[in-house]
């Protein structure tokens, strides 16, 4: 899977080869971004290999990306 935190600090994953921002599955209007302005978003952490893990809030689990990008300054 490839993903990557954009310059706003968005998390977005690549479907169908376009990046999409994620919104916050915790609320149903989908208005706030999954993303590192929430304070329950982790940092990625290089894995085993190739591998990036970010783990979601409150026990939502991880996502793992074989290739991962950080576009914030």
């Amino acid at each position: 899977m490839k993903g990557k935190i954009n310059s706003d600090g968005v998390l977005e994953i690549c479907r169908s080869k376009e990046f999409t921002e994620q919104s916050c599955i915790r609320f149903n209007d989908n208005e706030l971004a999954c993303g590192d302005e929430c304070p329950a978003f982790r940092e990625p952490v290089k894995g085993e290999g190739f591998t990036t893990k970010i783990t979601l809030c409150r026990d939502i689990g991880d996502l793992i990306f074989t290739e991962f990008s950080d576009e914030r300054s």
